[in-house]
């Protein structure tokens, strides 16, 4: 999953937001997993974003690597630290 906030400005959005990807089950709401910034994952993660050519173009720009069993997910991107603005959510199935 990847969340984009300030990565769109290098495709002519403006937009402040610093993205925040949060992923639950759905329709119970339990947390499964969520980041801010991409560059706090692990860097076993960051390299697998990398080879995948997933690498956020902002670091404040968010990416989960998630192996996820069969079922309903909600995913959301929101705005981090009080910022707002235009973000997109690019959802990846690898293999």
């Amino acid at each position: 999953l990847r969340g984009l906030g300030q990565g769109l400005q290098t495709k002519g959005i403006q937009t402040n937001l610093d993205a925040r990807l949060i992923l639950r089950t759905y329709p119970e709401g339990k947390l499964v997993a969520n980041n801010n910034d991409w560059k706090l994952n692990t860097l076993i993660v960051q390299n697998e974003l990398k080879k995948y050519g997933l690498s956020q173009i902002h670091a404040t720009d968010a990416a989960i690597f998630y192996s996820l069993p069969e079922g309903d997910y909600t995913v959301e991107v929101s705005g981090e630290y009080l910022s707002f603005g235009i973000g997109q959510i690019g959802i990846y199935v690898l293999r």
